[in-house]
């Protein structure tokens, strides 16, 4: 079973797309795991496990790569993680910069 994650899972006034995602995913025939990866522990797709299976809090971007990384590979080794959607603007650049050292940690990126 494939496990993928999806930045964006906050589900509130101004939604972010990556709830809207996993359950598209979700709904699809695709064999898969939701591994949602938040900024806040309060963010609404915490707590939808009807829709993610696992969720994770993440650093900000602005704190640069070392952080994001050391926590998808912490990810990828405690729950197992094979792509990252990232569905937010800000998170774009970097993870477009990054995609061919994390496709080397074995992650690949959907951009």
């Amino acid at each position: 079973m494939r496990r993928i994650a999806i930045s964006g899972i906050n589900d509130t006034d101004n939604p972010g797309p990556g709830v809207g995602i996993a359950r598209s995913l979700k709904e699809s025939s695709l064999e898969l795991s939701t591994v949602g990866l938040s900024y806040d522990i309060q963010d609404p797709g915490n707590y939808m496990d009807f829709v993610i299976d696992k969720s994770y809090v993440m650093p900000y971007p602005t704190h640069g790569w070392e952080g994001v990384k050391s926590r998808l590979l912490h990810i990828k080794e405690r729950y197992g993680l094979d792509m990252v959607m990232p569905s937010l603007d800000a998170e774009l650049p970097m993870y477009i910069k990054y995609q061919d050292e994390l496709s080397a940690l074995g992650i690949k990126t959907l951009l």
